[in-house]
């Protein structure tokens, strides 16, 4: 039997590897290639296979990856940590590459955040993480040269259902050269990569620990610094999450300074405050967390062992000349007490906003429904293109605040189809413009605007996934309302009044329904 059976390219399930591994089925996708899931016959134990892609890869981009993968079987099969898989083999076969090494039953953090829909993870929790993942990453910055990871990030951290973790996918590890200024090849995700590994030095530990630090940003707000704009920029977490503890929030806005001397000093320094916070936490009464994914539970083990010092650890710095740390508790201890925006449903200027927003279209819609009925129906048109104007700008707020890729492309799909359709209505309703535009068929605007609007309406749907209950009721409802008024006016409105006032209410539910999505303006990221 074939082992490249299946029609995408990637390894059929149930064939075999060197005579040895059944392939059971993928496991997901490595930053260099494939994983699946396979059976060792020999010992009958379960394995994960590395398959390294080779689609599109010119001859020199092929060796280049052929020899990133070389490095790191080589890298990890001289490595022992319990945080870390165990390489069983290597090999290669019908001119492919192929690492051998334990399959790890479990989630990566981006996938328990996914489905608990971005929801902040407890302090207590990520804290529990946090000082493993400072062990392992201790650990290989303590090698003989040592090992920077360089792509620190919740796709490239798993945790089993027992809460221990495992450091995976060392694609782009690197040893640390004393001499070397810059890095021979910039590599790293966006949002998690430090500043450094963007040219300006060569990566060293504390490109790691910025990485983590972005890291348990995210955990902790849901807020993915992928689409943070500027780059570089991570705001107190307090600011979204009160709950989280001071010191904690202080020490991960170190460890993601831009600067690297103001990080802190190594891995060990990091974990020494997370057992100081772990040890606060533990007195604490457990917090309650609301989702429909049971949460990996925090075994009840010694405490891991701390990584040998390589550098004195330094005090925590005061936030600025006139902040103390005290004050810095005193504040949060006050904010966890008054109802803020990540506690409210909606916020005082949140409610002006879109209040105004909204009468606005309001507004435009009986007067664009009175103007057809008196002047002529091609103000309806000129109406509906600003109240697609206004969405337009509802749009971008939603793009900037989307903290997830899908919710991302969504806001973008529907911006672009509101475009389409509001240009539409302004050419079915300026005259002069459709002079200008003779060459394109007046019945293509009157085609183009019911289905943008269509359009429109589904892709806000993506929002629902991160709303209340209620609110996912009033935004269906109200792109169900925009859907079913879009085609009324398209295919059994009477009369041009009738026309007009289901064309312009299909807008404002839209309006009503994107205003919804950004209900909190001040979790974007900026």
């Amino acid at each position: 039997m074939s082992t490249y059976n299946h029609p995408t390219g990637r390894l059929a399930p149930q064939s075999m590897l060197q005579q040895r591994y059944i392939i059971l089925q993928p496991a997901g996708q490595g930053g260099m290639g494939a994983v699946y899931q396979a059976l060792d016959t020999r010992v009958q134990r379960q394995v994960a296979i590395k398959e390294m892609s080779q689609n599109s890869l010119d001859p020199a981009g092929l060796a280049q990856t052929q020899a990133r993968f070389q490095q790191e079987a080589v890298m990890l099969g001289r490595l022992a940590h319990p945080n870390l898989p165990h390489i069983y083999d290597s090999f290669s076969e019908q001119g492919r590459s192929y690492l051998v090494m334990d399959f790890i039953n479990g989630k990566t953090l981006y996938q328990m955040m996914r489905e608990v829909n971005s929801q902040p993870m407890p302090a207590k929790q990520l804290v529990h993480y946090g000082i493993q993942l400072c062990d392992v990453l201790g650990y290989l910055h303590q090698q003989q040269p040592a090992i920077i990871f360089r792509d620190v990030k919740p796709t490239n951290i798993m945790v089993t259902a027992n809460g221990h973790v495992f450091l995976i996918d060392f694609g782009i590890a690197r040893f640390f050269k004393e001499e070397q200024a810059l890095d021979t090849v910039f590599l790293g995700s966006p949002g998690y990569a430090a500043p450094e590994q963007h040219g300006t030095e060569q990566s060293s530990p504390r490109t790691d620990i910025y990485g983590l630090g972005a890291t348990f940003h995210y955990c902790l707000t849901g807020r993915d610094p992928y689409y943070t704009q500027p780059r570089f920029t991570f705001h107190s977490i307090c600011t979204y999450n009160p709950t989280v503890p001071a010191e904690l929030d202080q020490l991960i806005l170190r460890m993601v300074a831009p600067d690297t001397q103001a990080r802190p000093t190594s891995m060990f320094e990091v974990a020494q405050t997370l057992r100081q916070i772990s040890t606060r936490l533990a007195s604490q009464p457990p917090v309650a967390v609301s989702s429909s994914t049971p949460v990996p539970p925090l075994p009840a083990t010694a405490p891991i062992a701390p990584v040998a010092p390589t550098q004195t650890a330094q005090p925590l710095p005061s936030a600025g000349p006139s902040y103390s740390v005290t004050q810095h508790v005193a504040t949060q201890a006050i904010a966890a007490s008054i109802p803020t925006s990540a506690s409210l449903p909606w916020t005082l200027p949140t409610l002006i906003r879109l209040a105004a927003l909204l009468v606005m279209a309001i507004g435009i819609t009986v007067a664009g429904t009175q103007l057809a009925s008196s002047a002529g129906f091609g103000y309806g048109f000129l109406a509906a293109s600003i109240l697609a104007l206004l969405h337009l700008v509802l749009l971008f707020y939603t793009i900037k605040t989307a903290h997830t890729a899908l919710a991302h492309t969504a806001s973008i799909v529907a911006a672009v189809a509101t475009f389409i359709a509001g240009f539409a209505a302004l050419a079915l309703g300026w005259l002069d413009m459709q002079q200008v535009l003779a060459f394109l068929s007046p019945s293509l605007f009157g085609t183009l605007l019911t289905p943008g609007l269509v359009i429109a309406a589904l892709a806000m749907l993506v929002w629902l996934r991160a709303r209340t209950r209620i609110e996912q009721i009033i935004m269906g409802a109200l792109s169900a309302i925009a859907i079913l008024c879009a085609l009324l006016q398209t295919f059994l409105a009477q009369t041009d009044t009738l026309h007009t006032l289901l064309l312009l209410l299909a807008w404002t539910a839209l309006i009503a329904s994107s205003a919804l999505a950004i209900k909190q303006p001040d979790q974007k990221h900026t």
